[in-house]
C-alpha cells in the first residue's frame, strides 16, 4: 500500500520534569514544543545553514547543538567562556534561527509546589501531548495537509521514558479520532546519535520559551527571536 507523505516534518523536545515529584522552584514548568518545517525548506535551507555553522565553529558537523551545554559552556562548548567568542557564536546562531522557516506549537504547563490533586502516577506528558496533537491537526488543516502522513520526531530518552511517550501520544491520537478529527501524525522515537538538525532546533527552542512564560519581564533574546514563529502554544496551570 502506498503511503501519502505530507509536505511537512516536525521535531519535538521537552524542557522541565513531567513527573509528579519533579517540581523545580527555579524552573516550575513542563514544556513540550513541536517545531514544524516544510520539507523543502528543511532539506534545502535549514540543514545546510546549520551544517555550515558547525563546520565554521568546530570543523565538522558531528557536534550536537545542545542548549544546556551551550548555556553552561560545557564540553565542546567550553570555548564560549571567552566573552568575545561567546558573543560571536550567539549572534550567528540567533541570526540563523531567526532566518530559517519553521513554526512552533506546543504546550507549557506551569507547576505548583503543592497541588492537592496530584498523585504519584501523574505524568504531564499526557496532558501536553493531547494539547499538542490538537494543535498540530489544526495547523495541518490550515495547510490543507491533514490527509497525509506527517512524522513527528522525538529524541529517545530510555526504554521506560520512550514507552511513556508512545503511550501518551497514542492516547491523545485515540481521543482525536474519537472526536472525529483527522490524526495523520506518526510518532518516531530517534536516537540522539543520529545528530538530527531538527531535534537540535527543537532543543534550542524549548527552555527559552518556558523561561519567557515564567518570567515574561526578564531579558530573553532567544524567546524574542522565536516570538514571530509561534503558531500556537497553550499555557496551562497544574
Amino acid at each position: 500500500m502506498t503511503v501519502d507523505f505530507g509536505e511537512f516534518i516536525a521535531f519535538a523536545d521537552e524542557s522541565g520534569n513531567s513527573s509528579a515529584k519533579g517540581y523545580d522552584p527555579n524552573y516550575p514548568a513542563f514544556v513540550l514544543v513541536i517545531c514544524m518545517f516544510r520539507k523543502s525548506d528543511y532539506v534545502d535551507d535549514v540543514v545546510p545553514r546549520l551544517y555550515r555553522f558547525k563546520h565554521k565553529h568546530f570543523g565538522h558537523e558531528t557536534v550536537i547543538l545542545h542548549e544546556r551545554d551551550i548555556r553552561k559552556c560545557q564540553g565542546k562548548f567550553g570555548f564560549l567562556t571567552n566573552p568575545d567568542k561567546r558573543e560571536g557564536f550567539f549572534n550567528e546562531l540567533t541570526d540563523i534561527v531567526s532566518k530559517i522557516e519553521f513554526t512552533i506549537s506546543g504546550c507549557i504547563i506551569r507547576r505548583r509546589e503543592v497541588n492537592p490533586c496530584r498523585t504519584q502516577h501523574d505524568n504531564l506528558y499526557h496532558r501536553a501531548a493531547e494539547v499538542s496533537i490538537e494543535i498540530i491537526n489544526e495547523q495541518l488543516g490550515r495547510f490543507n495537509n491533514q490527509d497525509a502522513t506527517t512524522h513527528v520526531i522525538f529524541e529517545g530518552r530510555g526504554k521506560l521514558e520512550d514507552q511513556a511517550l508512545v503511550n501518551a501520544f497514542s492516547l491523545a491520537q485515540s481521543k482525536s479520532r474519537t472526536l472525529q478529527q483527522q490524526s495523520p501524525i506518526r510518532l518516531v522515537v530517534a536516537s540522539k546519535m543520529i545528530n538530527s538538525i531538527g531535534l537540535q532546533v527543537a532543543d534550542l527552542v524549548a527552555r527559552p520559551l518556558g523561561l519567557k512564560t515564567l518570567r515574561p519581564d526578564q531579558f530573553n533574546r532567544a524567546a524574542d527571536v522565536l516570538a514571530s514563529k509561534i503558531h500556537r502554544i497553550e499555557i496551562l496551570d497544574e
